[in-house]
């Protein structure tokens, strides 16, 4: 299992869905918000399979050195 975490940058409608633009460290992708529909623009988000999962508050965020210790994944 690969988790991931980003911060949303937009949210559009696409394939009759909302979907969002999230950042990944120096990347970006797009996802489904299904599972996590109150989510806005500036939120911090968990990513699985390339569907946001969860909303992060800010203090369950990983520092930048635990996310190097992993290897640039969160596990």
């Amino acid at each position: 299992m690969t988790l991931l975490t980003g911060e949303i940058t937009e949210i559009f409608v696409a394939d009759f869905a909302a979907q969002a633009r999230i950042k990944v460290g120096g990347a970006y992708m797009r996802s489904s918000l299904f599972l996590v529909p109150d989510a806005s623009v500036g939120d911090s988000v968990l990513i699985e399979g390339g569907v946001i999962i969860s909303k992060l508050k800010p203090d369950e965020l990983p520092s930048q050195s635990e996310t190097q210790l992993r290897g640039g994944r969160a596990q």
